[in-house]
């Protein structure tokens, strides 16, 4: 019997030296199909860019105006009628907030710490630390080469060697390289599945052999610039919905319990946009995969994919809470007994 579990978590680091000062970021609320495609041209015109990639009717858009077009943009949106907001009034100097640590709220281990993001190669040097620090624990894998000829570097923690019949799970990070927060929450939990005494924590981290990938867009998280939003929703696609959907109901309201986070549970193209191409589709599809996931990290929309470094610790454990509740409910739906079940959450 093996089972497989699948978790995907996404993040990036700032590499260009280019500047958005005087940068200004609307939301714009769309109220019907003419006024997406109203939306829409604005992008299409040069005005601004759109930080989302869909734009529906009754769901928040983003869009980034650069300092010369803000006039232009103010009187187009006052001209067509169509609701907006100021977002972000200075993009620039949101981005230098979030670089900087967090003065109230830190943890560290070994070389990693959550005050801050970190480059590519501050953690790839951390996982290369908890393979020495865990020898008869923890193993060094790359899953391939990018397009540029950079390692997926991830680890594989495996508690358990001698034993035959076991649940694989993996949890990969940064499959979209604007997301700073996802490669700090996968670092989390690595943290977490080797140093916590969580009686919930020790179970999945004990039971499961974790293949732990916190870049698989090692090239973009580079050298892509980073802006857009998170959307904060947990996303669910299975033939078996009843049981999944109580799943993830599950886990959202034990995520929830720490810091009111609310987390949306639903079809990803009901609560998000249509979506191809996916990991957690393409795990399912070919691997038969009975139980799919997708969680999206923090936040609200107010800070964009730019979230302050403060956010990090409490997005992580609040995210740990979710996953150790869905394990435990997974578990008493009697889905680790069955011997084809491949389940996958994707986390980003």
């Amino acid at each position: 019997m093996k089972w497989f579990i699948f978790c995907s978590f996404i993040f990036i680091n700032v590499a260009a030296k280019r500047t958005f000062e005087g940068y200004k970021v609307y939301k714009i609320s769309p109220k019907n199909v003419n006024e997406v495609r109203f939306v829409k041209d604005l992008q299409r015109d040069g005005i601004g860019q759109l930080w989302d990639d869909q734009v529906n009717v009754d769901f928040e858009a983003r869009i980034m105006v650069k300092p010369d077009n803000v006039e232009n943009f103010l009187n187009k949106m006052d001209s067509s009628g169509v609701g907006y907001k100021v977002m972000i009034g200075d993009l620039q100097r949101v981005i230098n907030e979030q670089m900087q640590p967090n003065q109230i709220r830190s943890s560290s281990y070994l070389s990693y710490s959550w005050d801050r993001y970190h480059d590519l190669d501050t953690i790839y040097k951390w996982l290369d630390e908890i393979v020495e620090q865990y020898p008869n624990i923890v193993t060094s894998v790359v899953m391939g080469q990018s397009v540029e000829g950079r390692d997926i570097k991830g680890i594989v923690i495996n508690y358990k060697p001698e034993k035959e019949h076991k649940t694989i799970g993996m949890i990969e990070g940064t499959l979209h390289a604007r997301e700073w927060i996802s490669p700090a929450v996968v670092n989390w939990i690595v943290k977490e599945f080797l140093t916590s005494d969580d009686p919930g924590v020790r179970i999945m981290a004990e039971n499961i052999e974790w293949h732990i990938f916190p870049v698989v867009n090692p090239d973009g998280y580079l050298f892509v610039i980073p802006y857009s939003h998170v959307n904060i929703s947990g996303v669910l696609e299975a033939d078996n919905y009843s049981d999944m959907y109580e799943i993830a109901v599950r886990g959202a309201e034990k995520a929830k319990e720490r810091y009111n986070t609310t987390y949306r549970v639903g079809i990803a193209a009901e609560i998000l946009y249509p979506m191809s191409g996916t990991s957690f589709d393409w795990v399912k599809h070919e691997a038969n995969v009975a139980v799919s996931y997708l969680i999206e990290l923090r936040d609200l929309g107010e800070y964009g994919f730019l979230l302050p470094p403060a956010q990090i610790i409490p997005n992580s454990l609040e995210i740990m809470d979710a996953l150790i509740e869905m394990d435990r409910v997974t578990r008493l739906l009697g889905y680790y007994s069955k011997s084809t079940l491949i389940l996958v959450v994707d986390v980003k």
